[in-house]
Order: structure tokens, then sequence, then C-alpha cells
């Protein structure tokens, strides 16, 4: 166009690149710095270290950084089948240079980078569904229920809570509880696979908190968040009956807003079981976070057929 100085074409994200990014993304998603007590650069560590910089691209236009884009690689385990997939996070134009092309142009070259690299499929949450349908993303519905306010799930909960052998609630602690954890997230059928490092992230990330329900031993774990991209109850693993009892206990003494959501996801029918039993109000999940659009880019479909869709969703501590 006339008049409008030329942008230069995706490039790698490099050292050099990452203030000005960090700028460009904490501007977009977190507001002015005033306005936050969250980052970017904290909310996602395994997105921007340093071994993640090839998966993602940069455009700048006379030295400035004017639009990124990028995803995290994940393992995800259905059952028998691991499948290779990339969480597309942080799409992101500065506001003079919207409507160029520019984060198209982005996507595009990841893409390309992913079919070379033979990822199976892509994810990502968005508010913008035209943007990304003519680039061969698809909305999706992952199975499960959304219980939203966590309040009228209560006189279940409150059942679980009262008729229960007793337990404690114990803050995660990684010395007391780390190996644990683990151990319950690897028994979900379907989950990304994470390795201990990963686990030491994700569990630390700002406004995240952990909690055990321990008897003789863990029988349940269940994450809180109150952090501006992850609130409510984000993962949990563990006896579905403790679980519940738990996150009663944790609305008692205060620890968990009556007004947080509570996803119930497809794999756990037993707790999805319980809650009709009390004649629970939910509503069906529109997206693994409960709320906005999941989209999907199957690459591989006869990995990605219509039984593995189905079954198909991903924990809130891996939530772009």
């Amino acid at each position: 166009m006339e008049g409008i100085p030329t942008v230069d074409s995706p490039e790698l994200v490099q050292v050099k690149h990452l203030t000005d990014t960090y700028r460009l993304l904490d501007n977009t998603f977190r507001g002015a710095p005033a306005a936050s007590r969250q980052q970017v650069r904290t909310d996602f560590p395994l997105f921007f270290a340093a071994n993640n910089l090839r998966n993602r691209r940069v455009i700048s236009q006379q030295g400035q950084i004017i639009c990124h884009a990028g995803f995290s690689p994940l393992r995800l385990k259905l059952g028998n089948v691991t499948l290779k997939m990339a969480v597309v996070v942080l799409v992101a134009t500065h506001p003079d240079y919207r409507r160029r092309g520019c984060a198209a142009l982005c996507m595009k070259s990841l893409q390309q980078q992913l079919q070379d690299e033979d990822y199976d499929l892509g994810i990502l949450w968005t508010g913008v569904t035209g943007f990304y349908e003519p680039l061969g993303w698809k909305t999706a519905a992952p199975p499960g229920y959304y219980l939203n306010p966590i309040a009228a799930g209560m006189p279940c909960l409150n059942h679980h809570l009262n008729n229960t052998p007793p337990f404690e609630i114990q803050k995660y602690s990684e010395m007391d509880h780390f190996h644990d954890v683990m151990r319950l997230q690897r028994g979900q059928p379907v989950r990304t696979m994470r390795s201990p490092a990963d686990f030491r992230q994700l569990l630390s990330l700002p406004g995240i908190q952990a909690w055990g329900i321990q008897r003789k031993t863990l029988e349940a774990y269940v994450v809180t968040g109150t952090a501006v991209n992850k609130y409510g109850i984000l993962e949990y693993a563990g006896q579905a009956d403790a679980i519940l009892a738990g996150i009663a206990k944790l609305v008692q003494e205060q620890w968990v807003a009556p007004d947080a959501p509570l996803p119930v996801f497809g794999t756990d029918s037993k707790m999805a079981s319980l809650l009709q039993a009390h004649q629970i109000p939910m509503t069906p999940l529109v997206s693994c976070k409960g709320r906005g659009t999941e989209m999907r880019l199957i690459l591989n479909a006869q990995r990605v057929n219509t039984v593995v869709e189905r079954e198909l969703f991903v924990w809130g501590l891996d939530w772009a």
C-alpha cells in the first residue's frame, strides 16, 4: 500500500529480540505494568525457555518488533496413543500494524514447521476465530462439563466432605508431595507427558497453588489459580470423591472463592456422575478452559481420528 512502509518477513526469535518482544506481549496481553501483577515471561516459563526460541517467529519494521507468534511442543497421551502436539500461544501484532497480514505470515511459517517436523496437531484458544479459519483451524469442543460457579455444586461437594473418611488438606510442598503428584497425574488416561523439570516449573507459576488430599497416602491433588490467565480449579487427579471433598474444604476455608469455576473433564466420568447424582446444574464444556473458543489444526488425520478427537483435552497447567 502506498505510503505504508514494508515490513520484514518472519524470522526466528533471537536473543536480541527478547526485550522488545516482552514489551509487545505484555502490552497486548497484560496491559500497562501498573495494571497487572503478571508478566508473560513468568506466566509461560516453558514457552520462553531458551530451547524454544526456534518455535517462535517475529516480524520487525525498521528495527522494531511489531508481531510475534509461537508454540510450545507437547506430547499428549491418550490411552495407548501419544500425539505430538503444538500449543500455539501469544499471537500478537502492534496496534499500528494490524490488518496487514503480519500475524498470518508468522502463523504460516509456524504451520510449515509443524508439517516439516511431523506434528500431529495444533491447538489454541482465541476470541478471533475468523483469523484462524482461513489458515485451516477449526473450532472444537472437548468432552466434559463446566460447573460455574462452584457454589452451585456445594450440595454435592459438602455431601462428600461430610461422608468421607477424615483427611487433611495440605499446601503443596515439593519435598513432601512432588513424587505423589507426578504419580497421580501420570495415572490419568488423558494427559500431557511432563518431565520432572516441567512439573517444577508449572507448579510454581504465579497465582498457582497445588493442594494435597492426604490420608495414609496422598489420595488426590487439586490445583487452584487466581492468575489472569488461570482462574478457578485448573487440574486434579486421584479419587473423585476425595477431589470433591477436598474442593469443598478449600471453599469452606476460603482458599477457593465460591464464584470460581470447576471444569469437569470428560475422562473423569466418575466425578460427573457424582455431581449429576445430586442434580448439580452443569453446562457442556465449550473448550478445555470452559470459556472462549478452542481451535485445532489436524495435521495427521490418521492419528488424530474422530475417536481421538472426542477424547482430546488439555489440563489447566498446560493452558496457553
